[in-house]
């Protein structure tokens, strides 16, 4: 470790790519076609302009010691990996090997591979480079968070406006000066005032002719703009402000990042607690498991538990990303008007038809981590020479495909625990019965295969040891992942924003700032408009 800190091609490369990814987090994406419709009429923003200085220095900090922490792990391993992949190759381990994959200046190709592939011109590795940009981005609500309650907040307007001159007077408080010096107080009126003089507003006359649909769209420009404003100033809690001079209510926050990073923090301590505890229990292993047997598969000690930990929780952790992540995302597209109409229960097959790209993706990611994973074991712990790369995939693929399928369960289960539509059936008690059960037989399945076929001695007489092992960490990695997923539908279920259609017909309507408001998350256009 010392010789990398000290290694000049390190820090050259950490510059060059801490340099870069600062770049890079500013630039703002999203799938969300109406957000580049919205965001298309306003110049030169920035993701800054969603969260607030505050919440986007500390998330950039966050964002670039991430970028450090990986490139540093990468510049570590790379050595070991290049040294597997040799011998796996046919290479024989010597000197002369070691000497050559140690001459090679890793950080600098580790950064310019960084840069160079994750470039908008290559499609598929440049969505893999901008998931960590994506994932902080959506960590401090950008840019969902503002937009959606500028979307709350014009949708409250367009409500209260029964006709076409109401929503007009509506408009030209928006545009009066009155207005931005009251706004000024917590917003960025310059940058409001700009946008004003783009839309030339200035004719009132004009205003009183224009449609329905015309002044609903100059309307929520501006509202778009006040938040934007508001935001650039003092950050997104002024937005309760905001919604005050509005004389709308404010939307409330969700808490996913709160969510994730509370399951986070639960399953990194559980692993760390499993790291120290299994070496503990190798003396009893030894006695009652391996007695007899021609392998001893138990770790005795922190090395060895960490890397059967990385080997088989990480991939659970990974696919509980995935499903969460996607989740989430299809969480937030089904809150529609049709809530009060009854949802048919999916069966197995239409839950695999829905989920079937992240099936796929889960399998594809989990077999390549089993692959690094050999090249790793390979250049760490000399395992020798190989019969070739080509002879080491079809060897090692249906050991890889199976230890796959323990996280395509773990995926699947979640995921159909957390689908709304479901809920009715799958209850916690026995969910969590199906995960530890299902998980446990994968897991005792492929334990039994690798001794089988991979260590060529009978299982039964041997692998007990092993077999316990596996299922252990993966039933314990499953069982948090299952917690981790429970948090987030937790989440979900108790956000004041998920209310059924019935709820807002019977709620009173609200007195805000003195005036009558129409409840929140009415139809904002009338049918047929």
């Amino acid at each position: 470790m010392s010789d990398l800190l000290l290694s000049t091609e390190f820090w050259f490369g950490a510059a060059v790519l801490g340099a870069y990814q600062f770049a890079k987090f500013s630039e703002l994406s999203s799938p969300d076609p109406d957000f580049a419709a919205r965001s298309a009429l306003i110049p030169n923003l920035r993701a800054i302009d969603f969260a607030g200085r505050q919440t986007y220095l500390a998330t950039l900090a966050a964002f670039l010691a991430a970028t450090f922490v990986i490139y540093f792990i990468l510049c570590k391993i790379s050595p070991t990996i290049l040294l597997g992949w040799a011998q796996v190759s046919g290479a024989s381990p010597s000197e002369d090997l070691e000497t050559f994959v140690g001459s090679v200046n890793y950080p600098l190709y580790i950064a310019a591979a960084y840069i160079g592939f994750t470039q908008p011109g290559i499609p598929l590795l440049s969505n893999i480079g901008n998931v960590q940009r994506n994932l902080f981005h959506a960590w401090m609500g950008v840019p969902s968070r503002v937009m959606s309650a500028s979307s709350f907040f014009a949708n409250q307007i367009f409500t209260r406006s029964q006709d076409t001159k109401q929503l007009a007077r509506e408009l030209q408080v928006l545009i009066g000066d009155a207005w931005v010096e009251r706004i000024d107080a917590y917003a960025d009126s310059e940058f409001y005032r700009a946008h004003l003089a783009r839309l030339k507003l200035d004719d009132e006359a004009e205003l009183q002719k224009g449609t329905r649909r015309e002044l609903k769209i100059l309307t929520r420009q501006l509202v778009d703009v006040a938040s934007l404003a508001t935001v650039r100033e003092s950050g997104v809690a002024s937005l309760a402000r905001l919604a005050g001079d509005l004389r709308v209510s404010m939307i409330p926050n969700p808490g996913w990042p709160k969510a994730f990073l509370a399951g986070g923090t639960l399953f990194f301590v559980g692993m760390t607690f499993l790291w120290n505890l299994i070496p503990v229990f190798d003396g009893p292993a030894a006695r009652f498991l391996s007695a007899g047997a021609k392998h001893d598969f138990w770790p005795n000690n922190l090395s060895f538990s960490g890397q059967y930990l990385i080997s088989q929780a990480g991939p659970i952790f990974l696919a509980t990303g995935f499903a969460l992540a996607a989740w989430v995302s299809a969480f937030g597209r089904a809150q529609t008007a049709t809530v009060d109409k009854p949802q048919p229960i999916a069966g197995i097959a239409a839950h695999f038809s829905r989920y079937a790209g992240l099936f796929a993706f889960t399998v594809m990611a989990i077999v390549l981590f089993d692959i690094f994973q050999a090249f790793f074991d390979f250049g760490a712990y000399n395992k020798g020479k190989a019969s070739g790369f080509v002879g080491f995939i079809q060897l090692n693929l249906p050991f890889y495909l199976l230890h796959s399928f323990i996280s395509l369960f773990v995926c699947f289960v979640l995921l159909r625990y957390m689908d709304e539509r479901t809920q009715g059936r799958w209850r916690t008690a026995s969910t969590i019965s199906l995960l530890v059960a299902g998980v446990a037989l994968a897991a005792l399945f492929y334990a039994a295969a690798q001794v089988q076929h991979n260590f060529k001695v009978p299982f039964g007489p041997n692998g007990a040891d092993l077999a316990v092992l596996m299922v252990v960490i993966n039933v314990s990695a499953a069982f948090m992942a299952f917690a981790c997923a429970a948090l987030c539908k937790r989440q979900a279920e108790t956000s004041p924003t998920v209310r059924s259609g019935q709820d807002l017909s019977r709620s009173p309507v609200m007195e805000f700032a003195g005036v009558h408001v129409d409840p929140p998350l009415a139809p904002a256009v009338p049918p047929g408009e």
